[in-house]
């Protein structure tokens, strides 16, 4: 739950970054947010297994290919995240890949 909400903060953070006002906000930034929250854990685990010394499990094991968000919770998190940026982006009134200064705030 902890990880789920602060992996949404950090995709408010990327998209919308107040620091630099001339620069675009782009959806990539986003995209990369929700690869790097949801492939970070596995590619961990599996570092933690070379680091050891044990059988490297296949990574279709710990991140599996697919699109089924009801089986495998890491997918089901990528989605949401998907989802909350296109919600940001089209359904608030914060303009958020307008450009605009004010959109930023």
């Amino acid at each position: 739950c902890d990880a789920t909400r602060a992996s949404l903060c950090f995709l408010e953070r990327s998209v919308s970054p107040p620091w630099v006002a001339t620069q675009k906000a782009v959806i990539s930034r986003g995209v990369w947010q929700c690869f790097i929250w949801c492939a970070a854990g596995p590619m961990f685990r599996i570092l933690d297994r070379v680091i050891r010394g044990e059988p490297l499990p296949k990574l279709e094991a710990l991140q599996p290919q697919s699109f089924n968000v009801f089986k495998f919770p890491l997918v089901c998190m990528f989605w949401n995240m998907m989802f909350y940026m296109v919600y940001l982006w089209k359904f608030t009134d914060c303009q958020l890949f307008s450009g605009e200064e004010s959109s930023k705030t």
